[in-house]
């Protein structure tokens, strides 16, 4: 079968599977009692430790021969370059989306990356890589360092601004007192089977936020503002579903995805309009729960929103986060038209995805293929395999065994990283017989796969120097 048509087709399950996994998870949330499934996340935020945990298991999966390192390097390298480039798309593609979807949708699209993490694996040995990059060992050392070294000061910086800012609310806060609002923001959480969190007032703060990834030290912050009963109710109910939805572990990892990736220019404004659209989510639903649908309530909750405007620090979920995220918010909010698909954008980005995910390798390390082999000394038998038109296998000796070995076995070859699928249509493979075992060496033009039969691991993949003269060597053979 075409190696493309596996690869499309497994790109296809994978899509149905998550699609339906995806909306069947929001139709049983929506239809459930049990609040903390109704509100929880359609993805879940836990859910990209996973697939960093898969990503990771892959790696010692297909780095038996490359190395597990360079194997995790390969395919971190690959999913960095097609988030890359998936973001800057949809960055300039945001307005016409935001047109045409729900915000609920709209969010989902920013996060479809990480969910077709798991397969990844798959994607690369479905079929060959379309670049295969080489790099120099020597280079790729500093260039990690250099890439951790980012990573780290960027994350520490976020972190350093987080407990900075959580440390000067607490430092001029004090629990609310009022009867009515405590017992308000106790009751939404009636039904959850989870503890209300501690409900403060900061003079620190200008608008409603919610602060704390961890449940038990999450803190919901109001400004020392008066409220109408209608303002408090909505600002209630938006840092509640804010906490139902992890929304302040979304951010810390949307944080640690941006540290990884610091040096992608498109990450930056694609993970604000993230974080817009999560809070439009969130402001979609607050409507609904509170029951302002009409454009009277629309309108009220844009004007709450708009007289709350303030930046967002640290990991937390604000009523109202940067003014410029504003326009759209209100715009969505007070609009007649209400958007609800996107369902099937969704799932033809995610088949896309799919289909980029596995296309580029990285090669190192480059020597002979003696040294790659081990062998170093005339084989005792040496014969090919050479598929004719019809598919059907012939075999061939060797005019010159010695010459034909050595020079074989002399071209240099580089490393690739990850498992992906070279075989299929081998135009040339070649059998060496020694005394420590039997080796099978396939050659199509810029590859050679070499297979161990005594190794129960399977093969190991190369990338030639220059491309290989599949003719020239048939000149070597004579037919049996």
């Amino acid at each position: 079968m075409n190696r493309w048509l596996v690869k499309i087709l497994i790109a296809a399950f994978w899509t149905v599977f998550y699609t339906v996994l995806i909306y069947g998870r929001r139709r049983a949330a929506a239809k459930n009692s049990d609040l903390s499934v109704k509100y929880a996340p359609i993805v879940s935020p836990m859910d990209i430790p996973v697939y960093l945990s898969i990503l990771t298991a892959s790696a010692f999966l297909v780095g038996k021969g490359t190395g597990v390192a360079f194997s995790l390097f390969g395919v971190i390298f690959d999913l960095i370059l097609v988030i890359g480039i998936y973001y800057m798309l949809l960055t300039l593609m945001t307005p016409f989306l935001r047109e045409h979807m729900s915000a609920e949708n709209c969010a989902l699209m920013w996060v479809l990356p990480g969910i077709t993490t798991p397969a990844i694996h798959l994607m690369t040995t479905a079929a060959r890589p379309l670049l295969t990059l080489r790099l120099n060992v020597s280079v790729i050392r500093p260039l990690i360092a250099a890439w951790a070294a980012g990573a780290l000061m960027s994350f520490v910086i976020k972190l350093v601004s987080h407990f900075s800012f959580r440390q000067r609310i607490l430092s001029s806060s004090v629990p609310v007192s009022e009867t009515e609002t405590v017992s308000s923001w106790n009751g939404l959480f009636e039904g959850t089977g989870k503890a209300p969190v501690k409900l403060i007032r900061s003079s620190y703060v200008a608008t409603p936020l919610t602060i704390g990834v961890i449940r038990r030290y999450m803190l919901a912050v109001l400004p020392e503002k008066d409220y109408s009963d209608e303002e408090l109710k909505d600002i209630l109910t938006h840092e509640f579903l804010h906490i139902m939805r992890k929304d302040s572990l979304a951010k810390l990892l949307i944080s640690l995805v941006t540290s990884l990736l610091w040096f992608v220019p498109f990450i930056y404004p694609a993970l604000r309009r993230l974080s817009e659209d999560m809070e439009l989510c969130c402001d979609e639903q607050v409507l609904k729960e509170t029951g302002e649908t009409t454009e009277d309530g629309r309108r009220r909750y844009a004007a709450l929103i708009l007289s709350q405007a303030s930046d967002e620090r640290g990991f937390t979920s604000c009523l109202s986060s940067s003014a410029g995220s504003l326009r759209y918010r209100l715009k969505r909010i007070t609009g007649e038209k209400k958007k609800t698909g996107g369902a099937p954008a969704v799932a033809l980005t995610l088949f896309i995805l799919m289909i980029l995910l596995g296309n580029t390798a990285l090669a190192k390390s480059p020597s002979s293929l003696s040294e790659k082999t081990g062998i170093n000394s005339m084989p005792e038998e040496v014969f090919v395999n050479i598929p004719d038109a019809n598919g059907r296998t012939e075999l061939y000796d060797v005019k010159a065994p010695e010459e034909f070995t050595k020079k074989l076995l002399g071209i240099t070859v580089w490393d690739i990283s990850g498992a992906y699928r070279y075989t299929g249509d081998t135009p040339f493979y070649v059998i060496m017989r020694t005394d420590t075992g039997t080796t099978g060496i396939s050659l199509e033009d810029e590859y050679v796969i070499v297979t161990d039969f005594s190794d129960p691991h399977g093969a190991l993949y190369y990338m030639t120097e220059e491309p290989l003269s599949i003719d020239a060597l048939k000149d070597w053979l004579v037919k049996r």
